[in-house]
């Protein structure tokens, strides 16, 4: 039997060491992660020539 989402309190941002702590945040593959700690802000961004 699973738990539903909803019974299950949100899990706070585990970046960096100690770990953020912030909340509210999304699931990531490397864990949940706060809107300043998304994989997509904190990897550097390159952009390809056109």
């Amino acid at each position: 039997m699973s738990v539903p989402p909803e019974a299950t309190p949100p899990r706070p941002c585990e970046h960096g060491r100690p770990a953020c702590g912030a909340l509210p945040t999304r699931p990531y593959v490397c864990g949940p992660r706060c809107e300043v700690h998304q994989p997509a802000i904190t990897r550097p961004y390159f952009q390809l020539p056109q």
